[in-house]
């Protein structure tokens, strides 16, 4: 028996993890040393990738040894990040009619807004990459190009390389 379409989209499973595989080359130029000495893979401005952390703002720092797997891909198809992405528009979206039928003008407007806020944060920033450790801890890193995407995990694949 098919499963229905609603239930194909709602549990679909999105990509598969990505291996650190040895046959890539990632092709990366090397930024000059920073004041520190330290190699950057990857720098943005708000995400920084150094053989042994990868930074994220001013605060978080991931250590690379501790990374375990890397998954990247559209954030309406990632794994739990698609999940909770499907809930939030369905949750939204019901909310706004169920309270645009009870007249309820200011939770209608909540639920509107909140719906519009994920579907177009979704459409701007559609790219995810996710990095898991150990147990449940992990980061979810949103991108608008999938080539900064790519380029920012060849990067933590090339630090996690250097590393082992």
């Amino acid at each position: 028996m098919r499963p229905s379409l609603f239930w194909h989209w709602f549990f679909k499973r999105g990509n598969a993890p990505v291996p650190f595989s040895k046959s890539e080359d990632p092709d990366l130029v090397l930024l000059p040393p920073q004041n520190s000495g330290e190699k950057v893979l990857y720098d943005d401005g708000t995400i920084r990738v150094t053989p042994e952390f990868v930074q994220i703002g001013n605060g978080r720092k991931i250590v690379v040894s501790k990374i375990r797997e890397l998954r990247q891909g559209l954030i309406r198809e990632a794994g739990l990040g698609g999940f909770i992405y499907r809930i939030l528009l369905i949750l939204f979206f019901s909310g706004t009619v169920i309270f645009g039928l009870m007249q309820n003008w200011i939770y209608f407007a909540v639920c509107l807004s909140g719906w519009a806020w994920t579907f177009i944060g979704s459409q701007l920033r559609p790219y995810v990459l996710s990095i898991h450790m150990a147990g449940s801890l992990g980061e979810y890193l949103e991108f608008s190009c999938r080539k900064n995407m790519d380029t920012c995990g060849k990067a933590i694949q090339a630090a996690i390389k250097s590393r082992d």
